[in-house]
């Protein structure tokens, strides 16, 4: 102790003393500080809590950093599984009512008669709806022993499309053909009991109705009359065809059936056998007719002459055309006149213009009462 008092006495040996305390207390202080640090845990720094916002994706887009289809690390990161782009889908005609689909396929078959066959190949609904929007405005054309034979066939597989059937044409060549397709087609004018028009001859008519059980054809309004296969008469531009074809209109008066029918008429052309008009005749309440003449035009007068008579004791009978052949285009052969109420023209007709395509006018509401009547201009 002694010693260390006389060090301390000494000033420069005091110096260097207090500096060494205070040299290990720093150092004491700091190593303390350090040990602390070390054994404390570790807390991460709190983030303030943001909202998330929802996600808007496009179409065919992804989340992808890279910008590559498929899950990128950005959606990996948020939790977000990515679904799989969508494919846009395609219209389907099926899709819509029922009635905006009848109205769509009325309009596709007044303008293209092959869609009602392309109609029913799609589905089974659009099969079952193409006979009630097709079919009551497609023609019916049986110009050959295979259509016609095809066509009973169908209506044979197809009994719910009967009612559909409006407009049937049957070809004079069928009424010479053998005797098995005229059997067939009497039978398709007599299954077919909801028509609008019929085109045949007149002995074809004769021979479905007089042999039919029950003839139910009652709204039947149009009716041409097609010409026989046999020869015209030489002597006369009217298609009186042969004794036995004149006599068919006498067989038909004569049958209740048929003339009830023929009485239903309004709207008739004649090209084959001309029928008696007196008094009304067979075709009693026909207001409209059209005649066919194929003579030359300056003997219209003098073959006409027992017609006009008849026809003018017609108390039904409005409006009559008489058609010729030989024009370039479909104009007003000569100026009309007016005979007891009734206005009567000649009418030429172009040599191209067969019964089948004044007919399918008609159905088309395109026929020769709409020209006449101004409704259409003159076509070529």
């Amino acid at each position: 102790m002694d010693s260390i008092g006389t060090v301390l006495q000494n000033e420069e040996a005091r110096f260097f003393f207090t500096l060494l305390i205070v040299a290990s207390a720093f150092v004491w202080i700091l190593s303390s500080l350090s040990s602390t640090t070390q054994h404390a845990p570790s807390h991460p720094p709190e983030r303030p809590h943001r909202k998330r916002r929802p996600v808007i994706r496009r179409r065919g887009s992804s989340l992808s950093s890279t910008g590559s289809r498929g899950e990128g690390t950005a959606a990996r990161a948020l939790g977000i599984v990515e679904c799989p782009p969508l494919q846009p889908r395609a219209f389907r005609l099926e899709d819509l009512p029922s009635e905006l689909i009848l109205d769509i396929l009325e309009t596709s078959a007044l303008r293209w008669n092959g869609s009602y066959s392309s109609l029913r190949l799609v589905s089974r609904r659009l099969n079952a709806l193409a006979d009630r929007a097709c079919l009551i405005h497609l023609p019916v054309l049986l110009t050959t022993a295979q259509k016609t034979v095809s066509f009973r066939a169908f209506l044979d597989a197809r009994p719910r499309a009967l009612p559909y059937v409006r407009h049937l044409y049957i070809a004079n060549t069928l009424d010479a053909d053998a005797g098995d397709v005229g059997y067939v087609a009497a039978i398709i004018m007599r299954r077919c009991t909801n028509l609008r028009s019929l085109a045949c001859t007149a002995r074809m008519l004769y021979e479905a109705i007089a042999h039919a059980p029950l003839w139910r054809t009652e709204r039947c309004k149009r009716l041409t009359i097609l010409a026989p296969s046999t020869p015209l008469a030489p002597d006369s531009g009217l298609n009186h065809g042969s004794s036995d074809d004149t006599s068919v209109w006498d067989d038909l008066r004569g049958n209740a059936v048929a003339a009830a029918f023929l009485a239903r008429v309004t709207h008739a052309r004649i090209a084959g056998p001309m029928p008696c008009l007196r008094d009304g005749g067979v075709l009693a309440r026909v207001s409209h007719l059209c005649i066919a003449y194929d003579g030359p035009v300056g003997q219209i007068t003098q073959d006409m002459g027992q017609f006009v008579d008849d026809a003018r004791t017609h108390e039904k009978l409005k409006r009559v055309v008489v058609t010729v052949r030989g024009m370039s285009k479909t104009v007003p052969y000569g100026d009309e006149w007016k005979t007891k109420g009734q206005r009567w023209m000649v009418l030429g007709l172009p040599l191209g213009w067969t019964e089948v395509d004044m007919w399918r006018n008609e159905i088309r509401g395109r026929g020769l009462w709409e020209m006449v009547s101004g409704k259409l201009a003159n076509s070529r």
